[in-house]
């Protein structure tokens, strides 16, 4: 009824007529009550007395439901008095902050594996049955076994959505979700969808793609990164800034990652700068001054993606310290706690008669670590 109307209003009544007998049987009746004096009219009649029925509620509907012989135990816990206080008071919110705080809200029942308490299910199914699919998904969460029995009363939480569908057709955002669900129940299924048309998309959805997947990367992500990587992102002569963004995304996590390429070249190419003292019993990071063939914009642009300008000359005092805190933020600690460790002990098999040299060296120097910055 609501198309109708709406393709009614689109051409105008004299292209296409407002027929009586396409409303619904009690709104013919209510229109008898009227006599207007033109079709215009009827209809504005007609569009009201919809809305008053529509706002008034729906009829009933004969639900379908599978005959139980036993009630099914359930195996959560509801969630604590203090949780319901705080919806309570959510829900006093306007719109905009409830829709926030009530995710949080949402969030934090999920996390920890608590479900609502019967006498609350049906008061937030109806507060948030019009809202978006991500909190009405969070909100069939938090249901238990037997209030989740009451969903078919509440058609626009049916979960039979078809996600391949909204991936193909859906808005930017809608999309994002249609991914991360298709995702999270078959990661191979999503990197197929990305294999297909992933790469003819938009740089921008491309972006907010790989932002999706670094909120949530796993070690089986590694194999389609270094792919995009390789082939996708590399280093144009033109290319556009949110090219190298995405490039960047993708390095930086990469480097996290020992069984990538790009880490395991990365440290290859950092050894050369590491220099063990076998008398101090320390290890320097000889970092450059100057750049040489590693330490160069051009390696840092084209192989990482770093912003070339140094963001805060005041701390790193030369371009080469700016890009090492790059690498020290994205590099595992465990690499740099294994690069930098003492020598553990001194050889044993120093001759007696070098002892006193190694003494008289030793009062020489002074004993230090070296940091790196």
């Amino acid at each position: 009824m609501n198309k109708t109307i709406e393709n009614i209003a689109l051409l105008g009544t004299s292209r296409k007529p407002f027929l009586m007998g396409e409303l619904p049987e009690q709104i013919q009746k209510s229109l008898i009550n009227f006599s207007e004096n033109d079709v215009e009219t009827s209809l504005l009649r007609a569009i009201y007395l919809h809305l008053y029925f529509q706002k008034s509620g729906n009829k009933s509907f004969k639900l379908a439901l599978q005959n139980n012989d036993h009630e099914e135990h359930e195996n959560k816990t509801i969630c604590h008095s203090n949780l319901i206080y705080c919806y309570q008071k959510i829900k006093e919110l306007p719109t905009l902050n409830y829709l926030y705080f009530v995710e949080i809200w949402l969030d934090r029942l999920i996390k920890n594996d608590w479900i609502l308490p019967n006498n609350l299910v049906v008061t937030i199914l109806k507060q948030h049955e019009n809202l978006n699919s991500e909190i009405k998904q969070k909100t069939i969460n938090i249901l238990g076994k037997k209030a989740a029995t009451i969903l078919p009363y509440f058609p626009t939480y049916q979960t039979s959505t078809n996600w391949l569908e909204i991936w193909k057709f859906g808005k930017v955002t809608e999309r994002k979700i249609a991914f991360l669900k298709i995702r999270n129940n078959d990661l191979n299924a999503a990197y197929s969808l990305l294999d297909a048309d992933f790469f003819n998309e938009p740089l921008s959805f491309q972006k907010l793609i790989i932002e999706s997947i670094l909120s949530n990367f796993t070690f089986a992500d590694v194999a389609f990164f270094e792919k995009m990587y390789e082939y996708n992102f590399k280093y144009l002569p033109k290319e556009k800034s949110i090219h190298k963004e995405c490039r960047y995304l993708i390095a930086s996590k990469l480097l996290q990652y020992d069984n990538s390429i790009l880490h395991r070249q990365t440290v290859e190419k950092l050894q050369p700068y590491f220099s063990e003292n076998w008398l101090l019993k320390s290890v320097k990071f000889n970092l450059p001054n100057e750049e040489d063939s590693f330490w160069n914009e051009e390696n840092m642009d084209k192989t990482y993606g770093i912003e070339l300008k140094n963001m805060d000359i005041g701390l790193f005092h030369s371009k080469p310290k700016y890009w090492l805190s790059h690498f020290i933020q994205n590099l595992p600690l465990e690499y740099w706690n294994n690069a930098l460790k003492k020598i553990a002990s001194i050889q044993s098999a120093i001759l007696p008669e070098m002892k006193h040299l190694l003494l008289l060296s030793m009062e020489k120097k002074r004993l230090s670590f070296y940091l790196i910055f």
